[in-house]
């Protein structure tokens, strides 16, 4: 038997500000489906990557961020198995500064452990694949140190937008994207 969810309701939930995943939740079905729902009945969902991107239009603050990815920062391509994934990160000690930089961008903060007793307790601030994408993007202008490294992680991730199936060579495209990135270190 096949869950129904009440439309109406479910329009006026998202209308008032209430995620898909909520809305799904109270309606115990999968957000995704509800999704593609409210997309046949009108519903335009906002791009969270777009709206980073418009948030951060401000040169000075775009400058910033950038010079924290220049001293603090890094640009990596992940890889485990089969799958490749691009992050940004930025360390900081700084607990402000890393929640600042969710607050504006989004992402998720790690604490690192301290090695010893002497050391502050270090904050990781990181964003992952398209949302790094669109940060890298606005960023290049602007950076001075990892310029390079940015157009190639650019490259990595819009090559990911495009590939949809997984094969030998694209897997060996992936690691020479990889190894380029990280002979730039």
């Amino acid at each position: 038997m096949s869950k129904i969810v009440d439309y109406t309701v479910a329009i006026s939930l998202y209308n008032s500000g209430k995620t898909c995943k909520e809305i799904a939740t109270y309606f115990t079905v999968k957000p995704g489906g509800l999704r593609d729902g409210l997309r046949r009945r009108g519903i335009i969902f906002k791009n969270p990557i777009i709206d980073i991107c418009k948030s951060l239009i401000n040169p000075y603050l775009v400058g910033y961020i950038a010079g924290l990815i220049d001293g603090e920062g890094s640009i990596n391509i992940n890889h485990k198995k089969r799958q490749y994934w691009l992050t940004v990160d930025i360390a900081t000690t700084s607990y402000p500064c890393a929640q600042w930089l969710k607050s504006i961008i989004g992402g998720h903060i790690r604490i690192s452990d301290k090695p010893n007793e002497k050391h502050k307790t270090g904050y990781h601030w990181t964003v992952t694949s398209r949302q790094a994408l669109c940060l890298l993007q606005l960023m290049l202008p602007y950076l001075r140190i990892k310029k390079e490294e940015a157009l190639v992680a650019i490259r990595f991730q819009k090559r990911m937008k495009q590939i949809n199936k997984l094969n030998e060579k694209e897997l060996i495209i992936r690691a020479d994207l990889k190894k380029e990135l990280q002979s730039l270190r």
